[in-house]
């Protein structure tokens, strides 16, 4: 096949191989599959908190980051995604479409652009920002980071909650993936675990009965990480955040009578990166993309696909269609056992995959 002339059958086929080895996970049946995914069909919208692994054209709009090549495809029509930080869409872009594959209809959820819907009402219910941190999603926050000119970072549920009245729609499908830039910014494990279990009980005082909590990625497998010698360190801080996670979710599901459903994302990066060829890649160590030097017809490389990473950091728009079909299938094995956190136990999988 051709370098950047994948078809739409391609993608499909491998998505059937996701399908295939979320059957060997345990993750669902046939039965709960059928029986349990058209329940979706009463979410009235998808509602995204999160980072740049979430985040489809916030941190554009906010701070003009990030810039080409991201957002740009290498396909055959060329199209372009401003804020996405990937070569293309993201995860929260393919969820709808994942979702329709198996003939269940959720809404897509479009960036709230902070800054335009000071204006204009956008619509949109992807709160994610890039750079965010887990205080972000209810503290706003001012940062130097860019340069001298100080930026705020948005607190994303209160900018939520001011779209509705204060109001939080039980018919809506609640997302929170945060946490990996409280490593890099040197943040307690404990107080990532607070802050995220603290957006949850925002959302369900506003009403609010259905939650997903995506665990943090490992990003100690990531080049980036890999090469700055901090692997370790991110080993420990992703592994004690989940575990933390694991309890607390399981714990507030409990004791306040609401679905939050923690996934373990990890569960599909590690075989990402152990077995890329399975999934149709030829690179799980190397980056498509180096932000450090001039682009070139080197870099990015031909074909983006091929690999698991973009830059080193975010995964690359492939990646990112596993990811949104794992989620969704996992959603839907979360709602046929209400509360749930999808104990890597349940989905039959081995502790050695937690490494």
């Amino acid at each position: 096949m051709k370098k950047g002339y994948r078809t739409a059958a391609f993608y499909e086929a491998q998505l059937h191989k996701l399908a295939l080895f979320a059957l060997w996970l345990g993750i669902f049946s046939s039965r709960v599959l059928s029986a349990y995914a058209s329940d979706l069909q009463n979410i009235q919208h998808l509602v995204v908190f999160g980072d740049s692994l979430s985040d489809n054209g916030n941190s554009h709009d906010a701070f003009g980051l990030p810039q080409a090549p991201y957002g740009n495809t290498y396909g055959v029509t060329k199209e372009t995604f401003p804020g996405r930080w990937t070569d293309g869409q993201n995860w929260v872009d393919y969820f709808p479409k994942i979702a329709g594959f198996f003939r269940v209809h959720v809404p897509p959820a479009a960036a709230y652009k902070y800054v335009t819907s000071e204006t204009v009402d956008t619509g949109g219910t992807n709160f994610a920002v890039g750079f965010a941190q887990s205080g972000d999603l209810l503290e706003p926050r001012v940062s130097n980071q860019f340069g001298p000119t100080p930026v705020e970072f948005p607190a994303q549920i209160p900018t939520y909650l001011a779209t509705t009245n204060g109001n939080a729609s039980a018919d809506d499908l609640y997302v929170i993936w945060i946490g990996a830039n409280d490593f890099l910014a040197g943040i307690n494990p404990k107080d990532t675990v607070t802050h995220i279990v603290d957006g949850i009980d925002r959302l369900r005082k506003a009403g609010a009965r259905s939650v997903i909590v995506v665990s943090v990625p490992d990003i100690s497998v990531t080049p980036m990480i890999i090469a700055s010698g901090a692997a370790q360190a991110a080993k420990l801080f992703v592994t004690t955040v989940n575990a933390g996670l694991q309890f607390w979710t399981a714990f507030y599901a409990s004791s306040h009578g609401i679905e939050v459903s923690l996934i373990h994302i990890n569960t599909l990066l590690y075989q990402l990166v152990s077995n890329p060829v399975t999934f149709g890649f030829t690179n799980s160590t190397g980056a498509a993309y180096n932000p450090n030097i001039p682009q070139s017809s080197l870099n990015p490389v031909a074909d983006p696909d091929d690999y698991v990473f973009w830059d080193g950091f975010h995964p690359t728009t492939n990646a990112h269609r596993f990811a949104a079909g794992f989620i969704f299938i996992s959603v839907v094995s979360s709602r046929a056992s209400p509360g749930s956190t999808l104990p890597l136990a349940r989905l039959g999988v081995s502790a050695s995959m937690e490494r």
